[in-house]
């Protein structure tokens, strides 16, 4: 009879690998891409975490429990919060152009 190895499963904490601004940008920009409002927030709120909440909140310019509050599950940070939050992780938004042939573009008339 043979036996049976046991699996060991362990949580995947992203903010333990949230060390340079290159990982947050990169994270970011992978997270944005999946277009998820929720998904957003939670990575925001990982890195955040990572940063220090105090910290990332004192930056941000709102209190340590508006933060959490902000990136709570019921939560809907204002775009100000969000463009705050990420100068503080020294990162800002940026539009690009969505190449995938799926999306249709819609032209201005004039």
């Amino acid at each position: 009879m043979t036996e049976k190895k046991k699996i060991i499963i362990s949580d995947w904490d992203s903010s333990l690998y949230l060390k340079t601004q290159r990982d947050i940008s990169e994270y970011l920009d992978a997270v944005f891409e999946q277009n998820d409002p929720e998904l957003i927030k939670h990575a925001i709120d990982k890195i955040a975490r990572a940063r220090g909440m105090t910290d990332v909140a004192k930056q941000a310019g709102v209190s340590r429990q508006g933060l959490y509050n902000a990136l709570s599950d019921s939560g809907n940070p204002s775009m100000q919060i969000i463009s705050n939050i990420l100068n503080t992780f020294g990162v800002r938004l940026a539009v690009v152009p969505i190449t995938d042939k799926k999306h249709k573009v819609i032209s201005a008339t004039m």
